[in-house]
């Protein structure tokens, strides 16, 4: 049997895609929908006996809890986490590292209840990452190669000294398994954060409007060096990609 877990941020679409699957016959496990029936029928008597006066007929009374648990009618939540990884590499080229990561990530969540019917949630996260890559290394290279005759036109060597000394860089050269020689320095740097707004308004004690509408960013930069040599055997590999996505759902 294959599990898949769908997950994401609020506004993702997450409800949209396992509404999807389920028409198509695949069993859905909506983890939100059995919270709701927990809270209306076996986790009622333990919500109540931990926050006495927050259920009504057997079932939990979700803004009476929620006024219980925070207290207020606004609550902050914040949360982040900042990482670094010295690189365990070196471009022998430049003296930089390969394999450093420096990692930056926070999110933040204000959730508003002005009134018992009314609910509003307002999320915001960002994540920055910028890692060295690890170095390419060249397997193989004929003598009479195009690759070759670059080598040798950058260095004044024959051929086949050109066809050894490029090996050298190969794995198995005279560097180490994490080190290279590379003139481009491979890299990564991501940049994504993304925001959302959760209206949810109780219509009736049965029935609930639900709005959620949601922006993301994603901006990638990176290059590689292909030939894996300090030579311009290849033009490098640059990768540059941005995309920008709003999404509006509403629910009853």
């Amino acid at each position: 049997m294959f599990v898949l877990g769908l997950t994401g941020s609020i506004g993702m679409g997450k409800s949209t895609t396992a509404r999807f699957f389920a028409e198509a016959g695949v069993p859905v496990h909506d983890a939100d929908a059995t919270v709701h029936r927990l809270y209306e029928g076996e986790a009622a008597p333990a919500i109540e006996a931990a926050f006495p006066g927050t259920t009504a007929s057997g079932k939990v009374d979700r803004e009476k809890l929620a006024a219980r648990v925070l207290g207020d009618k606004a609550a902050l939540r914040v949360v982040g986490q900042i990482a670094r990884r010295d690189g365990y590499g070196e471009n022998e080229f430049n003296g930089q590292p390969f394999g450093e990561r420096d990692n930056e990530y926070v999110r933040t969540a204000l959730l508003l209840t002005p009134n018992e019917s009314f609910r509003l949630t307002l999320a915001g996260e960002f994540s920055h990452s910028d890692t060295t890559l690890m170095p390419w290394k060249p397997a193989s290279l004929t003598a009479g190669s195009n690759g070759a005759r670059e080598v040798a036109a950058e260095t004044g060597l024959s051929l086949d000294a050109a066809r050894l000394l490029y090996l050298t860089y190969s794995p198995g050269g005279r560097l180490g398994a994490s080190d290279g020689s590379l003139n481009v320095q491979p890299f990564d740097d991501s940049q994504i954060w993304g925001l959302s707004a959760t209206a949810e308004y109780d219509l009736s004690d049965s029935i609930t409007f639900k709005s959620i509408s949601a922006y993301r960013s994603v901006d990638r930069d990176g290059a590689f060096d292909i030939d894996g040599s300090p030579f311009q055997i290849t033009d490098y590999v640059w990768n540059n990609t941005s995309s920008h996505a709003f999404t509006q759902e509403v629910q009853v």
